[in-house]
């Protein structure tokens, strides 16, 4: 699957890449993720090993309300 986000002017500005995908559970997520920035010449290549999924949330996205 490749997914692609251009500018107003229509010009590339990042493209991802995600396959083969792969079985885990009852998802498919992908094996390989590649992400290209064609502005800065960027390419980043993620290759998984594997997955594990988390079956419980940590507590680490509890915004505090400011004072007043």
């Amino acid at each position: 699957m490749r997914v692609s986000v251009d500018d107003a002017q229509g010009k590339r500005t990042v493209e991802a890449t995600y396959d083969p995908f792969m079985p885990v559970d009852t998802y498919l997520l992908p094996s390989r993720i590649e992400l290209q920035v064609p502005s800065v010449e960027l390419t980043v290549d993620l290759k998984f090993k594997s997955w594990t999924l988390i079956t419980e949330l940590p507590d680490v996205f509890s915004p505090v309300a400011p004072e007043g």
